[in-house]
């Protein structure tokens, strides 16, 4: 048998997905699924029809295409496609369809399922913050460092319940008191809005910050003084022994505090953690690969006229960093290249 990919296309409220099999030497290798947008109420043939050109556009299409529908411009795209296209399979690739079939009509039960579960956490989200509109809408901060070392801070985006990863930010955090989080909440939701405002870019619904009453304070003060008056901010409060389920929502309105208790199971609770949780994955992702790095760059490459080829010298003569750090002025100065001037920069530098 020879390989070919096995496109199938189901239908059900108005929603499509189109499921293709890799099958390469007869055996199946992989599967990928699409849901094509602007797609709803159009009949599926016309669909697939649509569906086949972009979705093999500089790719490698196999030898044939098994599909689901018969097509009226079947010649067409087999044409452009450099491939034969097989709508009436014999029997030892009909198993593919039916494999094919089953799992496209999976994928969209459960995608299905997925956007009603959204839609009623966001319905739920709405009521429990006495929302005017559901907050399609949503972003998340939070600061991540490791004993005031290499402190960061995520943004993350979530789109009508969903994360939008493509528009996740991070922010190095400069020029604070390590350790020091409330400044580090307040540069970023500075930096973040301020931009969006400077660049004419949506606003979000909500804002919620992960922590205290003191964290959420520092977004507040930063939307006072950039003018911002239609998010909601919300801080999220870890609960007794950091437990999940057990949060505090917090806010602030007309100066007066409200602290909100959900049951651990609560809907809209299961959304805010889904994002909070998604703000502190990518937050200790981004300060991890930055601890790393700044661990891994030597204090001499900081040092202005010490370059690769007398870093080297410098390691090399003494043998390692901390000799260098004990070493005086007259003794970096014998090394080759180092000047009186740039060994009392280096003692300087490196004694601080």
């Amino acid at each position: 048998m020879s390989d070919m990919d096995v496109v199938c296309i189901v239908e059900k409220e108005g929603i499509h997905a189109v499921e293709v099999l890799f099958v390469r030497s007869g055996k199946q290798i992989g599967q990928d699924c699409i849901f094509p947008k602007h797609a709803k109420g159009k009949p599926s043939k016309e669909v697939l029809s649509a569906f086949l050109p972009l979705y093999y556009l500089g790719k490698d299409t196999p030898k044939q295409l098994l599909l689901s529908e018969k097509l009226i411009d079947r010649t067409l795209i087999a044409s452009a496609l450099d491939t034969k296209i097989i709508d009436t399979p014999q029997k030892d690739k009909r198993h593919f369809l039916k494999i094919a079939t089953l799992t496209a009509e999976e994928n969209l039960k459960q995608h299905l399922i997925s956007r009603f579960t959204k839609r009623s956490q966001l319905m739920q989200l709405q009521k429990t913050l006495n929302l005017s509109s559901l907050p399609n809408t949503m972003e998340c901060f939070d600061i991540s460092h490791t004993m005031g070392e290499a402190t960061t801070a995520s943004c993350v985006v979530f789109e009508k319940g969903l994360p939008k990863v493509s528009k996740y930010r991070q922010f190095n955090i400069k020029d604070i008191t390590p350790g020091d989080d409330y400044a580090a909440m307040n540069q970023a939701v500075f930096r973040r809005y301020s931009r969006l405002l400077k660049e004419d870019k949506p606003l979000p619904d909500v804002v919620f910050i992960d922590g205290g009453l003191g964290q959420l304070n520092q977004a507040i003060m930063v939307m006072d003084s950039i003018g911002i008056e239609s998010i909601q901010l919300v801080g999220v409060a870890k609960g007794e022994g950091r437990k999940a389920g057990l949060e505090t929502l917090i806010t602030v309105k007309e100066g007066k505090t409200q602290k909100i208790n959900l049951p651990p199971h609560d809907q809209a609770l299961m959304l805010v953690n889904h994002i909070r949780d998604e703000s502190h994955r990518f937050a200790i992702k981004h300060h991890r690969k930055k601890r790393a790095k700044k661990r891994q760059t030597s204090p001499l490459e900081s040092i202005k006229g010490v370059g690769k080829l007398r870093r080297i010298a410098l390691l090399n003569y003494f043998g390692g960093l901390q000799e260098i750090q004990k070493a005086s002025c007259d003794e970096i100065v014998k090394v080759d290249g180092i000047s009186k001037a740039l060994a009392d920069k280096i003692v300087e530098k490196l004694r601080r």
